[in-house]
């Protein structure tokens, strides 16, 4: 049902062609999301559906796209014993350019037997950052751009699942050690009992291209930007 919703409400995107390569490369990409959460592609399905797309086209879109730098997201968090009241507080400078903010929108997010999401994105593909219902909290923010060696999984559909099925910092950080990525990217993640960590991931790289920075007090922050890749 979102899946139609959202590819309704996105039938004028332009899709990009995709060669034989491109195809076969984003099949694997489905695979690979299909093995991690297989609701992410019957949300796939839904929006192939709603908005009448070319399968082949949207798939390589919705899969396996190659995006330049999504600018420059800062994150923070501040964790007890350095809050009032042992509160999590959580925040982010959100960069991003004008012309997208057609697809800016609050969502509450509550499909049957999943936990319910809330998020603000600007993408109509997914969230950049959501809190669920369990205290779960994710922001991402782009590091400098490496093209991927590997199939892997978009940020997308990374933070929909950890939205929907964790509950804790080391859940969330279970999924994203365990496969390969398609975009640098840095994961700030946080729960409702205090505990926060930042993932940073690479392309092509699974849990040993992973760095994990845990943070049991105080506060955490991550910085993205458009520096230099082999600075």
């Amino acid at each position: 049902e979102i899946g139609l919703k959202r590819g309704r409400e996105i039938s004028e995107l332009p899709m990009p062609t995709a060669t034989k390569r491109d195809s076969a490369y984003a099949l694997e990409c489905l695979r690979e999301a299909k093995k991690l959460y297989a609701p992410l592609v019957e949300s796939y399905e839904g929006m192939i559906k709603g908005g009448g797309f070319d399968r082949g086209r949207f798939t390589f879109y919705f899969f396996a796209r190659r995006e330049g730098v999504l600018r420059g997201c800062t994150g923070f968090s501040a964790l007890p014993p350095a809050t009032r009241n042992r509160a999590v507080i959580v925040g982010r400078n959100y960069d991003w350019v004008y012309s997208d903010l057609k697809w800016c929108e609050l969502r509450h997010v509550h499909s049957e037997g999943v936990t319910p999401f809330i998020s603000y994105t600007h993408h109509w593909a997914g969230h950049p950052d959501c809190l669920n219902e369990n205290g779960l909290c994710v922001i991402i923010s782009s590091l400098p751009r490496r093209e991927p060696a590997e199939p892997g999984l978009q940020w997308n559909l990374l933070v929909d699942t950890i939205a929907e099925t964790c509950s804790s910092v080391e859940e969330a950080e279970r999924i994203l050690t365990s496969v390969y990525h398609l975009r640098s990217m840095a994961y700030l993640i946080t729960d409702s009992n205090g505990r926060a960590a930042v993932v940073e991931a690479e392309p092509g790289k699974q849990a040993a291209g992973v760095a994990l920075r845990n943070c049991g007090f105080g506060q955490v922050g991550v910085d993205g930007g458009g520096a230099d890749p082999d600075q």
